[in-house]
């Protein structure tokens, strides 16, 4: 993670999850058991016009015109102040990793190990 990243994310006091009340399943089976979910989100997502098709074909995610106005003004106004902090941190710091990076995601999170 760069370093900038990882400053942010700090910041966010995210508790570890073996100091949690939860268990919570190793990161490589959670992935797996989110993919066909986060695939069928992604899918209504674009079904309604939420998401840019064509930046979707091209591996990005963008939210189409519709989707930011939407986004903007009935999601935002929902958000606790922590919660707010926690999506400007995956909406700006975290999605800098980029598909260029993916293998350093996969290797600090055991993903590739483990499929």
């Amino acid at each position: 993670m760069l370093e900038n990243v990882r400053k942010e994310f700090f910041k966010l006091e995210i508790g570890r999850p073996e100091d949690a009340f939860l268990s919570y399943p190793a990161p490589h089976l959670l992935f797996h058991k989110m993919e066909s979910m986060q695939r069928q989100a992604f899918q209504t997502l674009i079904g309604s016009d939420l998401l840019d098709y064509s930046s979707y074909e091209k591996g990005l995610i963008k939210p189409s015109a519709k989707g930011v106005v939407l986004f903007n003004e009935k999601f935002l106004p929902m958000l606790s102040s922590k919660e707010a902090e926690l999506a400007n941190f995956i909406v700006n710091d975290l999605s800098k990793i980029g598909a260029s990076n993916i293998q350093d995601l996969r290797d600090r999170t055991g993903l590739r190990r483990a499929l």
